[in-house]
């Protein structure tokens, strides 16, 4: 039995009420990361699929940040250095904006954790990350400010001028 649904009636205070624009920025997801390993994107119809559900996403105007993944085997040069910026990493980059519908800027990609050939571990696989983490980020804060000032669109409780200089 799923417990959230035995108790359905809830006792909401004034306080949430008074803070519902708040309350709401604040319970609303503001970024969605979904990854995908590129060699998925090749069969047309599993793109048209991701690309109907990414949609959802862009609808709601949640932020969609596409991770492709394993990008380390389709060029291999990212074994040495994941920082590397080849053709082929482009091309794969653009050709998953091209088939999913969505922005260029906001793909980024990830590689399979690995070492030199002579066994040392690659410090750029964490520089990777991190770069990633970051545009994730600012993607995130740049929603949720435009959230709080634009006010929650889909709730109807956008914020009216006075409130936001209040703030």
């Amino acid at each position: 039995q799923n417990s959230q649904f035995t108790n359905v009636t809830r006792d909401i205070s004034r306080e949430y009420i008074d803070n519902l624009d708040q309350n709401m920025i604040e319970q609303r997801p503001h970024s969605v990361v979904f990854c995908v390993n590129p060699n998925a994107l090749n069969d047309q119809g599993c793109a048209d699929r991701i690309s109907t559900m990414l949609e959802k996403f862009t609808q709601e105007g949640i932020p969609l940040i596409v991770c492709l993944t394993q990008m380390d085997k389709v060029d291999p040069n990212l074994d040495i250095n994941p920082l590397l910026s080849s053709n082929t990493v482009q091309e794969i980059v653009q050709d998953a904006s091209d088939r999913l519908g969505v922005n260029v800027d906001n793909i980024i990609y990830s590689v399979s954790y690995g070492r030199t050939p002579e066994g040392k571990k690659v410090f750029e696989y964490d520089k990777l990350h991190f770069k990633n983490l970051e545009k994730i980020q600012r993607i995130a804060e740049q929603y949720a400010t435009r959230l709080r000032e634009e006010g929650n669109q889909l709730t109807g409780n956008a914020m009216v001028a006075a409130d936001r200089k209040s703030t």
